[in-house]
């Protein structure tokens, strides 16, 4: 299932940090955030999670890369539901256009890609037919919650 987790109150100097990196997590359901910078364990209260769950049986993955917010939902949510741990998931889109000409996001680097496009290119400058993806990160409780 889903579980709520509280967003992290950071102190001012990670605050400021993530506001450089453009990280502003939100809220957009229990368990769900965007706009989280590409540490999603930076943005919420710990207490109660395991950032080091993952277990290559779970069918869940730690972190990976999608086309969309829904898509990691219609891939995951009903397994996520069903499952007596809870979680708790990051979202940040990378758009293209902000991507410089000379290196910039990766796709090797951010686990998995579950999207349903063929990337062509190492770096998402350079591809031609993906406008933006979104990165995630699954943080696990560390115990079962039902």
């Amino acid at each position: 299932m889903f579980t709520e987790v509280q967003l992290a109150n950071n102190g001012q100097t990670m605050s400021m940090i993530l506001a450089m990196i453009g990280a502003s997590p939100r809220r957009i359901g229990t368990g769900l955030f965007v706009d989280c910078g590409f540490n999603f364990g930076n943005c919420v209260d710990k207490t109660g999670l395991d950032e080091h769950w993952f277990d290559e049986s779970d069918p869940i993955p730690a972190y990976g890369v999608a086309d969309s917010v829904e898509q990691f939902l219609e891939k995951f949510k009903t397994i996520i539901e069903a499952s007596d741990y809870g979680y708790a998931v990051g979202f940040t889109e990378v758009n293209r256009s902000e991507q410089s000409r000379e290196g910039g996001w990766r796709w090797h680097k951010w686990g998995e890609y579950i999207g349903k496009r063929e990337p062509q290119c190492e770096y998402l400058h350079d591809e031609p037919d993906i406008e933006s993806i979104v990165t995630f990160s699954v943080l696990r409780t560390k115990t079962k919650i039902r």
